[in-house]
């Protein structure tokens, strides 16, 4: 059994501003019904602002949060990047698959859960994501992801450079790091795209949002969607 990160439960001011109507879509096919699932699971690219928003959604809502990165790693007492060294990709996307499988299953009440940025990527994950949660996809400029990443590489096992020039003057090899990891990061988009789309039932476009903003967005979306399959 896995820990369930613990949140607030404190009360907090209501955001009163409406979102503009080009940040927020939904899939048109979406059954009221959907919003009533107990697990909110947020989807998008690494670097998106799933942990952030999911920890700030959790305590608007005032229920857990998880990650099922951090599940991952505290069911098997290893880093992601370690298992992605020693063990490769695949072993590592059965794993994950296996983890969300149980979360599903044994999870009875409502949580945040966010997932990798690769998790949908697996078909079966995909399906499970679509059919058991309401899947909100944090859509993400690659500006924006560049920004936000250009730190972050080194505990994410698909953006690592495969090689270090040593002997670089260092604002060419900022340069060409921005620039290597800007290609990365297409490369991965262009192959996710499609799939973050079809298994969410929620899109929100996140490069203008704060994390409150989004947090607030996605309750808000919810709740209206909620109250007029009740009406």
């Amino acid at each position: 059994m896995w820990r369930i990160l613990s949140t607030s439960t404190s009360q907090v001011k209501m955001y009163s501003s409406v979102c503009s109507s080009n940040i927020l879509s939904t899939d048109p096919t979406l059954d009221p019904a959907i919003l009533n699932m107990k697990i909110i699971a947020l989807t998008g690219f690494m670097g998106c602002g799933k942990s952030s928003v999911g920890r700030r959604l959790s305590e608007l809502l005032c229920c857990p949060y998880m990650d099922l990165d951090a599940v991952i790693e505290e069911r098997t007492g290893r880093s992601i990047p370690d298992i992605f060294a020693s063990d490769g990709e695949a072993a590592f996307r059965q794993m994950e698959l296996e983890t969300l499988q149980n979360i599903l299953e044994e999870v009875g009440k409502q949580i945040i859960l966010s997932l990798g940025g690769g998790t949908v990527m697996t078909a079966e994950c995909a399906e499970l994501v679509r059919e058991k949660t309401l899947c909100i996809y944090l859509r993400t400029g690659v500006e924006t992801l560049v920004d936000r990443l250009s730190s972050e590489t080194e505990g994410r096992p698909l953006l690592n450079p495969e090689s270090h020039p040593e002997a670089e003057d260092s604002n060419n090899s900022q340069n060409k790091s921005d620039t290597d990891l800007r290609t990365r990061i297409e490369s991965l988009i262009s192959g996710r795209t499609s799939t973050y789309e079809a298994t969410a039932h929620i899109t929100i476009d996140t490069d203008w949002l704060s994390v409150d903003d989004l947090a607030h967005s996605i309750q808000r979306k919810t709740s209206d969607y909620t109250s007029s399959s009740r009406s």
